[in-house]
């Protein structure tokens, strides 16, 4: 399977942990009835999954109406928008 062919998964319950064992260039789409391909950081759906993809580094804005997964693409402005507990400078 390739990024091109996540979307070939198409059964209800899918959740990132599922597409992900399929290949990992996919993700559950909305609703979690088709896997779909990484492409950024807009393709999360949850806090944990945003915030542990390597290829781009994502922050969970959970501020926003509805909660979004936002890349961080100009430090100086991005990083004093990632807070939480356990964050550490390595």
């Amino acid at each position: 399977m390739t990024a091109s062919t996540c979307g070939t998964v198409t059964i209800s319950g899918l959740t990132h942990e599922k597409c992900q064992a399929f290949n990992t260039v996919c993700t559950a789409a909305s609703g979690g009835a088709a896997c779909v391909a990484i492409t950024g950081c807009g393709n999360f759906l949850t806090s944990a999954t945003c915030t542990n993809f390597a290829a781009v580094k994502c922050y969970w804005n959970a501020a926003a109406s509805p909660a979004v997964c936002i890349p961080i693409t100009t430090v100086a402005s991005d990083c004093v928008l990632v807070t939480g507990t356990g964050l550490t400078d390595t």
